[in-house]
């Protein structure tokens, strides 16, 4: 299961904070979902580059201010200024530079860092590939790809992750008693 991927791996830069999810009404404002656990960190953004839809990260930073209405964000971007130039930046995310970001205490890692990792279990060898991470209510819930196979949803607990090593793009889990199973191997 290794590519080339995993030998140029490299940490992103920049952090996916928001997703821009829609216009909103049309004078430019546009509705964002955040990506951060972190209180106040949209609305402390200030200038910041925008990662487009294909993953590409704009050359030049842009002032945004961002406020909560209590049960959405709202963005207001530099140089968006109607609901069509809103328009094309739906589904684009606003960044935050690396240094910028938190420490994290051991143990948790950013979703960033994790996706792409090949996965395996001791006894069953390689399963497949990080997709995807799902916030659950109590745990995070980890979705790997596996050929050929139905995605695998494996939720992240103490002793369910044996080790992660990104710099080898690998981590190794115990899976669960009786979810190989469920999954139809």
């Amino acid at each position: 299961m290794n590519n080339r991927d995993d030998r140029a791996w490299q940490p992103l830069e920049y952090f996916d904070v928001a997703r821009l999810t829609a216009p909103h009404g049309v004078a430019g404002e546009l509705r964002a979902v955040s990506l951060t656990e972190i209180p106040g960190r949209l609305e402390a953004l200030g200038r910041t580059r925008l990662r487009r839809v294909d993953g590409r990260l704009e050359e030049r930073e842009r002032e945004v201010r961002v406020r909560f209405t209590g049960s959405r964000y709202l963005v207001r971007i530099e140089g968006c200024d109607s609901r069509k130039q809103a328009e094309t930046l739906r589904g684009c995310c606003l960044t935050l530079p690396r240094e910028a970001a938190e420490p994290l205490p051991e143990g948790r890692w950013y979703v960033s860092d994790l996706l792409g990792c090949r996965i395996t279990c001791p006894g069953r060898g390689a399963i497949g590939r990080l997709t995807d991470v799902i916030e659950g209510v109590g745990s995070d819930i980890w979705v790997v790809q596996r050929p050929r196979l139905k995605d695998l949803l494996i939720p992240v607990l103490d002793d369910t992750v044996i080790s992660v090593d990104l710099a080898g793009r690998l981590i190794e889990v115990r899976l669960p008693e009786g979810l190989w199973e469920i999954y139809g191997a």
